[in-house]
Formats: structure tokens, sequence, C-alpha cells
């Protein structure tokens, strides 16, 4: 026996088949390509920003090489510690700036190199030190840091003091800081 359904129900029933066939169509064919042309025209909009930025660099690296060269030349020459390798001139660093230290009437305790920051073509060299001073050394340890050339600076700075000190005996200081300084490579 066959059942026959009243014809605004197979209507209905046709209807809904249809929009499932359309909706089966776009989510396995025509979706795929859409998401694939959207991605496309997303990459190609970033490598034209990307390329917009090098033509840029580009153009500038005439100015950069002269500026460069005023650097090396010019008075501001010895600001930077000199060296072709961020490894080797981390280590020039680490060794001046003992000397300093040490020339200061204070002593190193530990000295440990941070990881060296690069911006463009500049490199930020950055150590970590423990000093032992007395209190007198104190601001000529920190006067023979700041007028240091090449340029050093003082991240931050820190002094410990031992407790229970008898009055009139000498005071050791403990000093953590952390220094950076900046590296031109030889070779641009």
């Amino acid at each position: 026996m066959i059942v026959t359904l009243p014809s605004s129900v197979q209507r209905a029933l046709a209807l809904a088949l249809l929009i499932l066939v359309i909706a089966s169509l776009w989510t396995l064919f025509i979706q795929p390509f859409v998401n694939s042309w959207e991605q496309a025209s997303e990459s190609d909009a970033r490598s034209a920003k990307l390329l917009v930025k090098y033509r840029d660099v580009l153009g500038r690296q005439e100015e950069w090489l002269t500026l460069d060269r005023k650097l090396r030349e010019g008075s501001y020459g010895h600001a930077f510690v000199e060296g072709s390798d961020a490894n080797l001139a981390a280590a020039k660093f680490q060794a001046d700036m003992k000397q300093a230290i040490e020339g200061s009437n204070a002593s190193v305790t530990s000295v440990q190199v941070l990881p060296a920051t690069k911006d463009h073509d500049v490199t930020q060299l950055n150590e970590q030190v423990t000093i032992s001073a007395p209190l007198a050394a104190l601001p000529g340890l920190v006067r023979q840091v700041e007028q240091r050339v090449p340029y050093v600076f003082i991240d931050s700075f820190s002094v410990t003091a031992p407790e229970n000190i008898p009055v009139g005996a000498p005071v050791q200081l403990t000093i953590s800081c952390t220094f950076h300084a900046y590296l031109i490579p030889e070779a641009l």
C-alpha cells in the first residue's frame, strides 16, 4: 500500500530537499574556493605591505651608510662597543666593566651576560653584575661606570648592606646592577 502525501507536504519536502542539496553544494564546493580566494587576497595584501617597507629601507640605505660613517668617524665613534660579533663584543664589554669596577676599589663577585637585543643594525649588550665594595667606594664606582667610553647605561642598581654591623666597623656593600652598552657591527 502506497501512501500519497498531500501536494502541499510534497512541495514542502521537495523545497527542503532542494535547500539541503544547495547547502551541501555550497559547503562542499563553493565555500572552500571562497575561503581560498580570501586567504590569497590577504596574503597578497601582506606581501604588498612588505614590499613597500623593503623599498623604503632600500631607498634609505645611503642615509644609513652616511650616518654609520659619521658615527664611526665623528666624536660619537667611541660611544659604542667595537666588534664584528655580538659574543666577542659582549666579552670585551664584560672585561672592560670588570676593569672599571676593580679600578674603583671594588671587586666583582659575579657577572652574568644577558641575552643581547637587536634593533636594525644596533645590538644592545646586557650584563648583570654583583659587586662587593666598601661604602666609601660607592660614589666613585657609579661615576666610573657612568663616565665610561664606550657609553655604559645603568638599568638597575640595588645596594644591600649587612645587618648588625658594629659601630665604626667598615661597611662592605653588596651591589647588584644591570648594565647595557651598544654595539654597531664593523660592516653593515
